[in-house]
């Protein structure tokens, strides 16, 4: 597939594809992994093809159209950091326009509308990257989020960490299904990318605006969240939750599964994780296990290794990296 990542030939062996010269069934499919968008394709020359690997928040994505292709897609909710494998894919957006050619790579920030123009040999591997995942890599509140400078890198800066991800990954999922259980090792992995995109690129804290997809979130996703986000140091039960959102259980677990991907005790989980962490991240002097209850984590154990698989190094780790020099 690219002689530069030599493990993406074995990835992709195991990984379902989708595959089709339908241009209808290859919108669909991309919808579900991203956003619902346009797709125009010349004629009748389709060869899509798109396989995934669901780390959980996290996703890679390879793809190609095997064709020129056009895809118009709205303000997004994450970040999209593409690298571009072979060919050339134009990209558009309000106040940039660049090309991104084979050996290059780019991030797209959330909240941001784009065309791409893909040309017959392009593909490119596609890492979904959710905001609150890299607030919680650079430690600010859940209010900011960081915006990125739209420019090109070269993608030969991501090799190590690429291949250090990929390595991690070969034996976290055995049935094909494209599902991967999210594991310290595989965090670390994803950290080692984010990290290089945080080093190589400028980038400023910006407040937090809604998106076009947030507004498609029902009332009683936000008024779980809202409540979550208030109480950070509070284990809510679901029931309460439900309580407190207006709707039945079942319609919130329901809702949760369909529009966040987590149950409402995981979403609840990861905003005190990631509390913990912005804590441990502004004060080496911190002491882990006030932090840990502080953010409603009595069980220390679990604190700890459910930490280390949201940021792929444990507490103590992020103190000791925090630790003045």
């Amino acid at each position: 597939m690219n002689p530069a990542i030599p493990q993406l030939d074995a990835l992709s062996r195991r990984l379902p594809m989708t595959r089709t010269g339908d241009a209808g069934v290859a919108r669909r499919c991309l919808d579900r992994v991203f956003a619902r968008h346009a797709l125009e394709v010349p004629g009748d020359s389709l060869d899509f093809a798109h396989q995934l690997l669901n780390l959980g928040e996290t996703s890679i994505s390879l793809l190609r159209y095997g064709s020129e292709a056009e895809v118009v897609a709205p303000p997004l909710d994450f970040y999209l950091l593409q690298i571009t494998l072979s060919g050339r894919v134009g990209l558009r957006a309000e106040g940039f326009e660049t090309v991104l050619e084979a050996g290059s790579a780019f991030i797209m920030n959330p909240n941001t509308a784009y065309r791409k123009l893909w040309d017959r040999e392009a593909q490119q591997i596609l890492l979904k990257i959710p905001r609150s995942r890299l607030a919680a890599r650079v430690g600010v509140a859940s209010s900011q989020a960081v915006e990125f400078a739209p420019d090109r890198l070269l993608a030969e800066c991501f090799a190590t960490p690429v291949h250090r991800l990929l390595d991690r990954l070969d034996d976290c999922f055995s049935d094909g299904s494209g599902h991967c259980k999210p594991s310290a090792a595989i965090r670390a992995g994803e950290n080692d990318l984010l990290d290089v995109v945080l080093a190589a690129l400028p980038h400023r804290l910006i407040e937090t605006r809604e998106t076009a997809a947030d507004h498609a979130v029902p009332y009683y996703i936000w008024r779980a969240e809202r409540h979550l986000r208030a109480s950070p140091g509070v284990t809510v039960t679901t029931a309460t939750l439900a309580r407190l959102s207006g709707v039945s259980k079942r319609t919130l677990q329901e809702g949760f599964q369909r529009f966040r991907g987590r149950t409402p005790s995981q979403v609840s989980r990861d905003l005190r994780l990631d509390r913990a962490r912005a804590v441990l991240l502004k004060d080496a002097r911190e002491n882990v296990t006030a932090v840990a209850l502080e953010c409603g984590f009595s069980h220390l154990g679990r604190f700890a290794q459910s930490y280390a698989e949201r940021f792929g190094e444990t507490p103590s780790q992020t103190l000791r990296r925090r630790s003045p020099s």
